[in-house]
């Protein structure tokens, strides 16, 4: 049977583990030495459009991509088949679109500016025999790049999957 100091206790033990919380408080992370002008982003398949998508939104403050395998900005608008879409089947993707809805969101203050793009590095990898994402998917990501004049390289031509692991770094110098 429970006590009738059930309720009590409950808050007792909340109060005790707030206070607790208090003391026991971290401490603020520490400062690093970094330039605020050298933040670049990177990532693979699902990380890669993600890098895309940071590197449009908040162009202002990132300065470069090192994009494998993800997508262009926008493309998986306004859904999951959309989404499918943008990761299957390339002759699908209208890069003109794609950069005219990019317009809109600058226009709506919801990105930062695309002029921000212009001179950033980016590097695009899509391998030759991705099972999951089209390798023309990265042909349109470096096309909507070219569009803002950002120094691109890309690498189309390695006969590449899920499952390489080493790339010779004289590929990647951009």
């Amino acid at each position: 049977p429970r006590s009738t100091l059930f309720p009590y206790t409950t808050l007792f033990r909340s109060l005790i583990c707030t206070i607790s919380s208090v003391c026991d408080a971290k401490p603020a992370l520490r400062r690093y030495n970094v330039d605020p002008r050298s933040l670049t982003v990177s990532g693979i398949s699902s990380g890669g459009a993600m890098a895309t998508q940071m590197h449009y939104a908040h162009s202002a403050n990132v300065t470069g991509a090192g994009i494998f395998a993800g997508g262009p900005y926008c493309c998986a608008t306004p859904g999951l088949l959309t989404a499918a879409l943008c990761m299957t089947t390339p002759s699908l993707i209208n890069v003109k679109r794609l950069i005219e809805q990019t317009g809109k969101y600058v226009a709506n203050w919801q990105i930062d500016d695309t002029a921000n793009l212009h001179n950033s590095k980016v590097y695009i990898f899509h391998g030759t025999v991705d099972p999951v994402v089209d390798p023309g998917i990265g042909k349109k990501l470096a096309e909507m790049y070219s569009h803002y004049g950002v120094h691109l390289k890309t690498e189309f031509t390695l006969t590449a999957d899920r499952k390489s692991t080493r790339l010779n770094s004289s590929h990647i110098t951009i």
